[in-house]
């Protein structure tokens, strides 16, 4: 029996804890980063026509990873020394057009004013 097994996030190689087939992953955070990228892979490669309510935070933290912490249009990323909130928005204000290049990621004074 081996008595590693090895994280399906980030490769690395951890002794096997309680029973062997629930040892997948080194810790929560490397799950949790395994599912966020597979769910970015999935909408990257459908990007589905589904509207949605609001953009999954996977989307939006795939897209400040790719494109920075900063406003897209007045590029502030603080305020009074702290780091700006930031949402997604739809370019065209079409729900449907989940496209990555119809999203912006933007700061809530520029939102509110388009």
């Amino acid at each position: 029996m081996n008595n590693c097994f090895t994280c399906l996030n980030c490769g690395r190689n951890n002794p096997v804890k309680g029973n062997s087939y629930t040892n997948k992953y080194c810790n929560n955070k490397c799950q949790q980063e395994h599912k966020s990228r597979l769910l970015v892979k999935e909408w990257k490669d459908n990007q589905s026509q589904t509207a949605w309510r609001q953009v999954p935070d996977y989307v939006k933290r795939y897209l400040i990873e790719q494109r920075g912490a900063s406003c897209e249009i007045c590029w502030n990323d603080q305020h009074c020394g702290k780091p700006i909130p930031l949402v997604v928005h739809h370019k065209d204000n079409n729900t449907h057009n989940n496209e990555e290049s119809n999203l912006e990621v933007i700061c809530p004074n520029c939102r509110a004013l388009k």
